[in-house]
């Protein structure tokens, strides 16, 4: 499993990229990044994940919803790009697309990274 964290070049969205699968170890790591990054970063932060080529994470289970980022105080959004077929079965479940909610899913960086700069001049 690979994993990065790294801060876009102009904005507040903090790029988290997967690929292959996640293990327990792994999770753990990447979130003590996030939040240690996030500890120096400014009030809003929108929370970018590359999932395109993520291909699971089997102990997800084991995981504690506080654990999550989703509630953080910092983060506007979270913006997750996905490959094709995955994004497919989601967006029928999620559409129509509600401006308002904290995820939203893409197929491409660029919508997703608008996306992201949108709402960070809106908050």
């Amino acid at each position: 499993m690979s994993v990065t964290v790294e801060w876009h070049d102009t904005f507040s969205i903090l790029v988290t990229t997967c690929q292959g699968k996640l293990t327990l170890k792994d999770y753990r790591a990447m979130r003590e990044q996030q939040r240690a990054w996030l500890a120096d970063a400014p009030d809003r932060v929108v929370l970018l994940a590359d999932m395109r080529q993520f291909e699971g994470f089997p102990d997800a289970n084991t995981i504690e919803p506080s654990d999550t980022l989703l509630a953080h105080a910092q983060i506007a959004c979270v913006a997750v790009m996905l490959d094709n077929e995955l994004y497919d079965r989601l967006a029928r479940a999620l559409l129509p697309a509600d401006e308002t909610r904290r995820v939203s899913f893409f197929t491409g960086l660029d919508a997703a990274r608008a996306h992201a700069e949108t709402r960070l001049r809106d908050a």
